[in-house]
């Protein structure tokens, strides 16, 4: 409750989710229980399947469990996992004996409900950026995709170059220069100036030099 009221967001349009229960899986009833306590009234905490509120393994195993979930006009903007249980090449679960919780929260999201924008790419945390590829290439709606896959892909690769990691053929060097590469792909699509990347880099840098080292 105090999330919104701190965001200045309409508690009206929130819902919050939680598990259900499925065969051998029982309904998250903590997490229905603690959001009421936390003042958020039942009709707007929905009860949801396994297909969405239950999260993992990753990969054909791994640790997996139920979620609980804060959407907002349809945009989930935060989620809880609580990894309770082991699923094996199998679909067996196992309870964990040592169980843990994971918590993530869509930043570039709630920006977009807070400036209430239709998209992310509409936000002050992009807009700068599409602007500056807009300026120098095709315009048109049929073009939008590849603006905002350019836009998403160099604001990645200057955190990542930021964290000491250059483009390689191995590990995560080797994700970097595929994004480039792509980035680089879709600009000559739009037909983009030479070493266009150069000035989106210095976009993103300059919106968030004072919060970001």
């Amino acid at each position: 409750n105090s999330f919104f009221k701190e965001l200045k967001l309409p508690l009206e349009d929130a819902v919050f989710t939680v598990f259900e229960g499925d065969k051998g899986i029982p309904f998250d009833e903590e997490s229905f229980l603690i959001w009421k306590k936390l003042g958020i009234p039942e009709n707007k905490i929905k009860k949801c399947s396994r297909s969405e509120n239950f999260w993992g393994p990753t990969g054909e195993e791994g640790p997996c469990g139920p979620t609980t979930e804060i959407h907002f006009k349809n945009v989930e903007l935060w989620n809880l996992v609580f990894n309770e249980y082991y699923q094996d090449r199998n679909k067996k679960l196992t309870p964990l004996k040592q169980k843990g919780v994971d918590t993530g929260m869509g930043l570039e999201r709630l920006v977009m409900v807070c400036q209430e924008k239709p998209s992310v790419y509409e936000t002050d945390l992009f807009l700068p950026i599409m602007t500056e590829i807009s300026g120098g290439g095709r315009g048109g709606w049929q073009n939008e995709k590849a603006k905002r896959i350019i836009a998403d892909h160099i604001k990645g690769s200057v955190f990542l170059i930021s964290e000491e990691i250059f483009p390689s053929n191995v590990e995560r060097g080797y994700i970097l220069r595929r994004i480039l590469r792509r980035a680089i792909r879709y600009g000559k699509l739009l037909n983009l100036p030479k070493n266009f990347l150069i000035s989106l880099a210095q976009k993103v840098i300059e919106i968030y030099k004072d919060i970001y080292p």
